[in-house]
């Protein structure tokens, strides 16, 4: 039997796969940076196990009808709605017994706080319960700068490719309205320190 990953769409997985690695850059970063001391989901005895719980930040869109994950085109407003619902979708998933392997008891709820979380903005403006501010955890919103970034550097049936300057301004801009101001100022910051020291243009990290 497949797993549940596996059943989810090519570009799906290739998109979780990026978040993956990006989340667990930017968490050992703020691990360093020594932020959020009082934040239980930003601890060193959870890092090995962050890109297996980011990996699967998106499963509940093995729910979402197939017609809307693959729309070439801009979706309507249900069909949005219908998309935002995958992050409610993951906890149906995980209390039915659905949790990525390898991942016990003391890492669920991360793994919940991801999946279920990471669309939520640091203004209350996000989805699906409108949390402001630190009322989400860390891990979740350290996801949702990782998702952002890919998002806005990858090709997309409905939008072009950005640079990965691009999308690390643009991150910037939204530093305090849509993501937690010090997770953005961390990853901006590195990326930017990495790019230089190496003498090139962005590309990915």
């Amino acid at each position: 039997m497949l797993t549940l990953f596996a059943q989810l769409p090519e570009d799906v997985r290739g998109h979780s796969r990026r978040v993956a690695g990006y989340t667990e850059i930017l968490y050992g970063w703020a691990l360093e940076a020594g932020v959020y001391p009082k934040d239980e989901s930003l601890r060193r005895g959870l890092r090995h196990k962050i890109h297996t719980l980011a990996l699967w930040h998106d499963i509940g869109k093995l729910l979402v009808p197939l017609k809307i994950l693959e729309k070439p085109g801009a979706l309507t407003a249900g069909e949005r709605q219908a998309m935002n619902r995958h992050v409610l979708y993951a906890k149906e998933l995980y209390r039915e017994g659905h949790w990525p392997v390898g991942v016990g008891e003391e890492e669920r709820k991360a793994a919940l706080d991801i999946s279920c979380l990471h669309h939520e903005r640091w203004d209350g403006g996000g989805y699906p319960y409108g949390r402001k501010g630190e009322a989400t955890p860390a891990i979740a919103r350290i996801c949702a700068v990782a998702d952002a970034f890919d998002a806005i550097i990858s090709l997309r049936p409905y939008k072009k490719e950005r640079s990965a300057t691009e999308a690390v301004a643009e991150i910037g801009r939204k530093a305090g309205t849509q993501f937690d101001p010090v997770v953005a100022q961390i990853f901006t910051a590195r990326i930017r320190m990495l790019a230089k020291s190496e003498g090139t243009a962005l590309t990915r990290i």
